[in-house]
């Protein structure tokens, strides 16, 4: 009975690795999501402000 039990133990050992490791894996996989739509939104403000520097300074009534 008691190789049953240390066996019944292990697979859940198993178990739960595997859940934590997908869970991680979700986790990474949003984050990387999250900071990727951040940098595209660095970079559009960097072009709005670039077409701003350059209307004003080439079409902007003095």
């Amino acid at each position: 009975m008691k190789y049953r039990d240390f066996g019944d133990w292990f697979a859940l050992l198993i178990l739960f690795f595997l859940v934590s490791r997908i869970a991680e894996t979700v986790l990474d996989r949003q984050r990387h999501c999250t900071g990727l739509r951040l940098e595209w939104y660095v970079v559009l403000l960097i072009v709005v402000e670039v077409l701003l520097s350059l209307y004003d300074l080439f079409l902007s009534p003095r």
